[in-house]
C-alpha cells in the first residue's frame, strides 16, 4: 500500500500559504508525488460569503459546504488506496455516495490542476490542504482520517501579523473582507500540542522565510514514520458498552455546563442597557449557540480531549473544571458568530 500523508496548512488569508504550496513544488519532484486541495478554488471568496450570509438558525450552509470538502477528499483518499494515482482522474462524474456530482467534479479538476506526480507512482503521496483553518476543529476532521487509514498527518501554520494580512489583502485582485480577517486573527486557534496531542507533528512558520520548504519537507519526512495508528480495542463489545456510558454522561454534563453558560451570559446582558427588542435578539442567539454546541459534540465534529469524556462526572457544578472550560469556550466561540 502507498503511503499517504495529510499535511494540512492553516493561516490567516494572503499569509502566504499558497505561495508556499507553490514553492514546495520544486521540493517534492523525486520525493514525493503531491496532490493540493486548495479550498479557494473549490469554496471562492464570494461563494463563501454568500453560504455565510445564507445561513439560517441551526444550520449553516457554509459549514455544509466544508464538510462536503472533507467528503471529497475521504473520496479521493479511497481512490488512491484501491486505484493508485493512475486512474485517479478518470470517471470525474462517478462521484462518492454522499457527494453532490458537480461539487466533485470540480474538486476533482481543481485537484488536477495542482497534482505534481513524481516519476515512481508507488512513491508517498502528500495531500495538501491550503485554506486558513483558524479553528482546530476544522482541522480536527482531517486528523480523523488519517485515523482511519492509518495515514501520516501534519500540521504548518503560517505566521503573518494581522497588519500584513490586512494590507496584502488590500492589493490583492480578489479580496476577503478586512472585518473577516480580523475577526478570524482573533479567533484563530494555533496549533497546539499543549492543548491538544494529535496536534504534536505542527510546525510554526514565517510568512517569506527561505527556509520554508526544507523544513516541510523534513516534517513530511518525519510525518511518514509515525502514520496515525487507529484506536485499539481490547474487548469491542465491551468498549463499546463503555463508550456509550461515557459518551451519555458527558453530553448530559456538557447540556448542564451549557445551560448554566446561557444563564451567567443572560444575567450579564440584564446589567446593560438594552432594550426588551434587544435582549429578546441576544436570548435567541445565546440560546440558538447552545444548541449549535450540543449538536456540534452528539455529531463528534468539534475535538473533544477524550480525557474530558473519561472525567465528565460532576463537571457542571465546577465552573473551575477543565471541562466547563473547554466548553466556556466552545459556547463563546459559537456566539461571537451568530
Amino acid at each position: 500500500m502507498v503511503k499517504l500523508c495529510l499535511v494540512v496548512f492553516c493561516g490567516l488569508p494572503a499569509s502566504g500559504k499558497s505561495t508556499l504550496v507553490q514553492n514546495l513544488r520544486k521540493h517534492v519532484c523525486g520525493l514525493f508525488n503531491m496532490l493540493v486541495i486548495h479550498y479557494d478554488q473549490i469554496l471562492p471568496p464570494d461563494t463563501e460569503k454568500a453560504l455565510i450570509d445564507s445561513r439560517q438558525e441551526g444550520s449553516s450552509q457554509w459549514k455544509d459546504y466544508r464538510r462536503d470538502i472533507v467528503k471529497c477528499v475521504h473520496g479521493l483518499i479511497e481512490r488512491i488506496i484501491h486505484t493508485g494515482l493512475t486512474e485517479l482522474f478518470n470517471n470525474v462524474h462517478d462521484a462518492p455516495a454522499d457527494v453532490d456530482t458537480e461539487l466533485w467534479s470540480i474538486f476533482l479538476q481543481s485537484v488536477k490542476v495542482s497534482t505534481v506526480l513524481s516519476p515512481d507512482p508507488g512513491w508517498p503521496v502528500c495531500l495538501l490542504i491550503d485554506d486558513n483553518m483558524y479553528y482546530s476543529s476544522m482541522r480536527w476532521g482531517y486528523y480523523q482520517l488519517a485515523r482511519k487509514y492509518t495515514l501520516s498527518y501534519c500540521q504548518v501554520y503560517v505566521k503573518v501579523a494581522m497588519e500584513t494580512s490586512l494590507h496584502r489583502n488590500s492589493i490583492r485582485e480578489v479580496k476577503v473582507r478586512d472585518d473577516t480577517i480580523v475577526s478570524m486573527a482573533t479567533r484563530f486557534e494555533i496549533p497546539d500540542p499543549a492543548v491538544n496531542t494529535w496536534e504534536v507533528n505542527s510546525v510554526t512558520v514565517e510568512s517569506g522565510q527561505d527556509r520554508n520548504s526544507e523544513v516541510i519537507v523534513q516534517l513530511i519526512h518525519q510525518s511518514l514514520e509515525e502514520p496515525v495508528q487507529p484506536i485499539q480495542e481490547v474487548d469491542e463489545e465491551e468498549s463499546n458498552q463503555s463508550r456509550v456510558i461515557c459518551s451519555k454522561n458527558f453530553l448530559h454534563q456538557a447540556d448542564q455546563i451549557l445551560r448554566r453558560l446561557v444563564t451567567q451570559e443572560m444575567q450579564c446582558v440584564k446589567e446593560k442597557s438594552m432594550s426588551k427588542q434587544e435582549v429578546r435578539k441576544h436570548a435567541e442567539s445565546v440560546q440558538s449557540s447552545r444548541r449549535q454546541v450540543l449538536d456540534n459534540l452528539k455529531a463528534e465534529e468539534v475535538c473533544i480531549p477524550e480525557h474530558l469524556i473519561a472525567m465528565a462526572t460532576d463537571s457542571s457544578k465546577n465552573a473551575d473544571s477543565e471541562m466547563f472550560t473547554y466548553l466556556k469556550k466552545e459556547f463563546l466561540k459559537a456566539l461571537s458568530i451568530t
